[in-house]
């Protein structure tokens, strides 16, 4: 819950990231061939199936109360911005 005033800052991956963004990224991590394997494996398999999509989020926030709200979004997450 956010006091009167208050902003909140919710980044989170996107439901639909590409392929070509989770290999840019990881690829920008500097990590072992395994910890690079994984991670690839994670972020295009079970993660996003508990993410949202920016039309998702938009429609949650609007049902949420917020007096207002921003969504920003990057090849491999939305930056959901939230003000009371």
């Amino acid at each position: 819950m956010l006091r009167p005033g208050a902003t909140g800052l919710i980044i989170d991956l996107r439901r639909d990231v590409s392929r070509q963004a989770v290999r840019d990224d990881v690829a920008r991590m500097g990590i072992g061939v395994v910890s690079r394997a994984f991670t690839r494996f994670a972020l295009r398999s079970f993660l996003p199936r508990r993410a949202y999509t920016k039309a998702e989020f938009e429609a949650l926030v609007s049902k949420a109360g917020f007096g207002a709200h921003e969504i920003r979004q990057t090849p491999l997450t939305l930056e959901v911005e939230l003000r009371k």
